[in-house]
């Protein structure tokens, strides 16, 4: 018995150490880019290193991945029917480039841009998108009808779909915005974990919103850690459990990169 309450009390320790570490490490990046003539964003001595991940330098056919780009399917046995799929635009059409996705009827699918990096070193996370048709139903709390339009994923060791490797921003049908929370599969076994940062209720379809994540500190948030795995940046969506229709787009996907760690925003505020 006193072995296996010290066991415990060992235990415990070591998840308030854990917690107590994960909060010290959030505000010294939040301390790390508070400096003088950072109000627009950045520190005026900071040099910043951008990738951008959809530069693209012409149109792809439909359902054909631009290079440094793959896609998957959430179910293998369904695949892309002929009124769902991606396209990957040009930048001479007015909004381009762009990465235009569409899920009608049992469909789930995904694009993952073939760029790993380290939580550590790219910091921030920005983009634009817009959603035009949200899925009929679609409510992430509920998980006979987890569908979404928009879904950005920062998936850490890809290929693994622990507890602790998939950390998404969604645009939902219903709020409120920055609720988090935690996906799974039917029999319970969770799989990531989310947060909401638009709405069908806040947020007009049609139109375009930026983003702008330190996703460092977004992901200690949710995991209490930061992975020593590689990540990269996915795009997903999904009507396979509303049967429906969902359409999104996405521009402007960059990732940032300095000496000095960018404020850790409020608990999954949202940029308007």
């Amino acid at each position: 018995m006193a072995a296996a309450a010290a066991s415990v009390h060992r235990r415990r320790r070591s998840v308030r150490a854990n917690r107590v570490a994960a909060g010290a490490l959030i505000a010294l990046l939040a301390c790390a880019w508070a400096a003088p003539g950072a109000g627009t964003g950045w520190a005026a001595t900071t040099r910043v290193e951008v990738v951008r991940l959809d530069a693209l330098d012409r149109s792809y056919p439909s359902n054909e991945p631009a290079q440094g780009w793959r896609s998957y399917a959430f179910n293998p046995l369904r695949g892309l029917n002929d009124r769902s799929g991606y396209r990957f635009v040009s930048p001479s059409d007015p909004d381009g480039p762009y990465i235009r996705l569409r899920s009608t009827g049992r469909v789930g699918f995904g694009l993952a841009a073939e760029l790993p990096f380290r939580l550590r070193q790219h910091l921030v996370l920005a983009w634009e998108w817009r959603v035009t048709r949200l899925p009929q139903g679609g409510d992430v709390s509920v998980r006979a009808r987890d569908d979404q339009a928009g879904s950005l994923c920062i998936a850490v060791d890809p290929g693994w779909s622990g507890p602790d490797s998939v950390l998404c921003y969604l645009w939902e049908n219903h709020g409120p915005r920055g609720t988090q929370g935690t996906q799974g599969t039917a029999d319970g076994n969770p799989t990531h974990k989310s947060v909401i940062l638009r709405t069908g209720e806040d947020d007009r379809l049609g139109a375009w919103y930026g983003e702008r994540r330190h996703v460092a500190a977004d992901y200690l948030r949710a995991f209490g850690r930061l992975p020593s795995a590689p990540a990269v940046v996915t795009l997903t969506i999904d009507t396979n459990d509303t049967d429906s229709e969902a359409e999104a787009f996405y521009r402007n996907i960059r990732l940032y990169t300095a000496p000095a760690a960018p404020t850790a925003p409020p608990a999954y505020s949202t940029n308007r």
